[in-house]
């Protein structure tokens, strides 16, 4: 809380009424992230006042600059700094104290000095703990040779965002590759769903799932996005078994994880568009519990699969599509990045209902 002392009693009353974080000044050194979870496939963060997600930011040499994470959207993405995209999550350099000049983040908890150690498991608290406290880190790069950084999500992969670093030894070109945030499709952008465009049952639906019904009954735009993603994970479950049964099981969860993810995003966005979904983790209405439920499953198992990559791409373990009725399964993926995953025969309706209802009931268990 800001000190009153010296303040005349009305204004004092006002000014210690607000949260500390509302008294601080957001000037040009202070950057405010919130997090848009129906871009991209973790969502991506934003940044007030510049334009669109993922935006490049700029600081300059030798300046302390404050990075805020006090919106609700911010739970369970924590903020890294690395001198390549995505740090630790992809095994590259992170600001630390004993790299390069020693430039690090220093991270606070309702303004008391943390460090990373801490910061980061506070954002996998349950929403309504993690919502009462302040969370914000401040960072000075002082290495002239240092000409960019990037920021990142500390649990969710391909969340990065570049950062210009001004009056230092570069001549303002890029030269670290940084990928560009996902463009939806039409369907996508109308669903609020990732990659599910290709199976839009107007579209390609039948190339993939050609005489399959996944959710029979009226027709709507709601149906429409879900028979897309439920196409979508049958066709990318279907790869060849491993020796290896982890390997098999992260090549068939993948697609399983990535759909429960998807059906959240479309009931997140149209509930959310009805004005149905209430923000308040302290609430026990059903539009409050429904909100929890949908960020948990979108959150924790987006951090699986973040995890789940990784782990194929250390054991250079790439999906091989399946060969059925003696034919190449020719629409299969590459997975060299671990994003395809499958099985080798057709669901049944019981282990569909399996799919698609036992990860939401995993994202709540991890919780």
């Amino acid at each position: 809380m800001a000190s009153c002392s010296g303040w005349t009693l009305s204004l004092a009353i006002i000014v210690c009424a607000l949260p500390w974080h509302f008294t601080q000044a957001q000037d040009e050194h202070t950057f405010v992230f919130k997090h848009d979870m129906l871009k991209g496939e973790s969502g991506y963060f934003t940044v007030d006042g510049h334009t669109g997600v993922s935006p490049e930011l700029e600081m300059e040499l030798n300046v302390e600059y404050t990075f805020m994470q006090l919106d609700a959207t911010n739970w369970y993405h924590p903020l890294g700094f690395a001198y390549y995209p995505d740090g630790a999550l992809n095994d590259v350099d992170e600001l630390e104290a004993d790299i390069g000049n020693g430039d690090a983040p220093v991270y606070y908890v309702d303004n008391v000095t943390s460090d990373l150690d801490t910061y980061e498991p506070a954002f996998k608290l349950d929403r309504g703990t993690w919502k009462q406290k302040q969370y914000m880190v401040k960072l000075t790069v002082t290495d002239p040779n240092v000409t960019e950084i990037f920021y990142f999500c500390h649990i969710h992969s391909l969340m990065s965002g570049r950062i210009k670093i001004k009056s230092s030894a570069g001549d303002g070109t890029s030269a670290i590759a940084l990928y560009q945030p996902y463009m939806p499709s039409t369907f996508d952008e109308t669903c609020g769903t990732f990659e599910a465009g290709e199976y839009d049952p107007d579209g390609n639906y039948d190339k993939y799932c050609e005489g399959s019904q996944f959710l029979c009954g009226e027709d709507s735009q709601f149906v429409q996005c879900m028979r897309a993603i439920d196409c979508k994970m049958m066709h990318e479950m279907k790869v060849t078994n491993d020796v290896d049964p982890v390997i098999t099981f992260m090549h068939q969860m993948i697609p399983h994880h990535v759909n429960a993810v998807n059906m959240a995003k479309i009931l997140y966005k149209e509930k959310k568009a009805a004005k149905h979904l209430v923000d308040n983790p302290d609430s026990e209405s059903e539009d409050s519990e429904v909100y929890g439920m949908l960020m948990d499953i979108m959150n924790t198992q987006n951090e699986q699969i973040t995890y789940m990559r990784k782990y194929l791409k250390d054991h250079k373990a790439s999906v091989v599509p399946c060969v059925a009725e003696g034919k190449d399964d020719k629409d299969g993926k590459d997975g060299e990045d671990g994003k395809s995953a499958g099985i080798r025969s057709s669901l049944t309706p019981t282990t569909l209902l399996v799919a698609i209802f036992a990860p939401m009931m995993l994202g709540r268990a991890v919780m």
